[in-house]
């Protein structure tokens, strides 16, 4: 990851640079192999800097550093583009030159062919960008597709800060003596159903998040009673998938030539990369597809005082020995000191979603102890392997919010199918029963509340025990289903996932 900083004000060149500075320093921890900052006077007396913060990934020289410019395009931007040399190989048949190999420099030369909305729909990779074109005098922010790498920004009529955490625009916001309070509504939500990603909104109500697949423009009129024009657009939207007809055995061969495609990809580095390992599916695949083509990664594994329920180290000794990686291990609760976990909360300037986080930071520190600064992980793949069971209830909640009856009741249908095949037994009084009943003649909010609070609770539990059905349920690919749907496994994450022969 790299820090990126903007600001636009109509503040001297010297009070723009050393703000730029500070708030790039604040975010040290995010780019340790180097620093850059550049300044241009725009017109009516405004200004704009662009700072960053590098992590040297790929191009470790200097070659790499930020901000960088080509022609008219200023860009400081924090991600990866992971098709850099494919995008870089068709520009140069296209007549473009290259003075680096960085990804940097392919994502400018695109953004300069194609404009910037364009640009991002080529890119493979997460980023958060900050491009600014002196032709169109406009700044652009963007976020990418799922919104991996974040971008924050605060706004006033007169001024713009943007920044890759809120830390930074806390401290812009104390020199420039701009007030912050609490967003009532964020909070609210976060308490009542642990929600922290809420579109553009965040804890802070005068800060707001570039929104995943969002590009916004920012033109400068002087004169104007507002001089910063903000407009927002997306670049994506997430878009249901046409039925899939490939039958399972078929779905199941792509689904591996996609997925050993997308690591291969992310392999590509300059700098040493090494892998989480918890012993789920999803970590599992990754490390036993990395041995399998050639690169075997070194793995780091958060475990669990022995005979606890969570513990998973059976798992991952078993994808150890049969790749045969290194891996190091680190018991997360062992490091939970008070003044520790008070710097953990503080750092993420925001609630977290869950205690997981903090296992996170466990296992990252031990790779960063080791010397490997890429880590790839399972995180987000899981509803690519059956997934969890509270991300059903979250798809029934909206669709009964909706109306949407004939998409409920095949949803319901589907898992309910599912559950079957799996041998596991629906309690007849469980909440998914009773929405599957309650479907086909329409639900009021109550229903709504009681599917969306408490999800599938014990109905969905294999009543066999762990055992039976990890050795029942299987994992598919959601492509295989005959409507797009959200398919989400009939037992429990504990009861599948943490088994690595599935």
């Amino acid at each position: 990851m790299c820090g990126v900083v903007a600001i636009v004000g109509p503040w001297s060149r010297d009070q723009q640079t050393q703000l730029a500075q500070a708030m790039a320093a604040r975010l040290a921890h995010r780019g340790p192999d180097g620093q850059g900052c550049w300044y241009t006077p725009l017109e009516g007396g405004f200004g704009l800097t662009l700072a960053h913060r590098r992590l040297a990934i790929v191009e470790l020289s200097t070659d790499g550093a930020q901000p960088m410019q080509r022609g008219p395009l200023h860009l400081t931007f924090n991600g990866e583009v992971y098709n850099h040399d494919a995008l870089r190989a068709e520009l140069r048949e296209q007549g473009a030159t290259f003075a680096t190999r960085t990804d940097t420099e392919v994502l400018l030369a695109l953004c300069e062919r194609d404009g910037p909305e364009r640009a991002l729909q080529r890119v493979n990779g997460p980023l958060a960008m900050v491009l600014w074109d002196e032709q169109q005098r406009t700044l652009w922010l963007a976020r990418d597709r799922f919104g991996k790498k974040p971008l924050y920004y605060l706004r006033r009529n007169d001024a713009l800060l943007v920044a890759s955490e809120p830390k930074a625009l806390r401290l812009a916001a104390q020199r420039l003596q701009l007030p912050l309070s609490v967003d009532k509504q964020t909070l609210a939500c976060y308490l009542a159903d642990a929600e922290t990603d809420i579109g553009d909104a965040t804890f802070y109500a005068e800060i707001k998040r570039v929104a995943p697949g969002e590009l916004l423009a920012i033109t400068l009129s002087p004169q104007s009673p507002q001089p910063l024009q903000l407009r927002r657009s997306f670049y994506y939207q997430l878009t249901p998938p046409p039925p899939c007809l490939l039958a399972e055995k078929d779905a199941d061969a792509r689904f591996v030539e996609v997925l050993t495609d997308a690591l291969r990809l992310r392999l590509r580095c300059d700098v040493p990369v090494g892998a989480a390992l918890s012993g789920g599916m999803d970590s599992s695949a990754l490390v036993c597809l990395a041995a399998q083509l050639g690169q075997p990664l070194q793995t780091f594994s958060a475990i669990h005082r022995p005979g606890e329920a969570i513990d998973e180290r059976e798992y991952i000794a078993a994808v150890v020995a049969h790749t045969g990686v290194a891996n190091l291990q680190v018991v997360s609760d062992a490091e939970l000191e008070p003044a520790t976990f008070a710097d953990f909360i503080a750092h993420h300037d925001e609630p977290v979603g869950g205690a997981s986080v903090w296992v996170q930071r466990s296992v990252f520190r031990l790779a960063a102890q080791s010397g490997v600064r890429v880590v790839l992980s399972g995180q987000g793949a899981d509803e690519c392997l059956s997934g969890y069971s509270g991300a059903f209830s979250a798809l029934t909640a909206e669709l009964l919010r909706r109306g949407a009856w004939s998409q409920l009741q095949r949803e319901l249908s589907q898992t309910h199918a599912a559950a079957q095949a799996a041998g596991c037994e629906l309690d007849g009084g469980s909440d998914f029963l009773a929405a599957d009943r309650a479907a086909a003649g329409g639900a009021g909010s109550t229903l709504a509340a009681r599917v969306y609070r408490y999800p599938l609770s014990a109905g969905l539990a294999a009543a066999q025990g762990p055992a039976a059905a990890r050795r029942s349920c299987r994992a598919r690919v959601c492509a295989t289903q005959p409507a797009p749907c959200l398919l989400v496994s009939p037992a429990d994450r504990g009861f599948f996932s943490d088994d690595p022969a599935l």
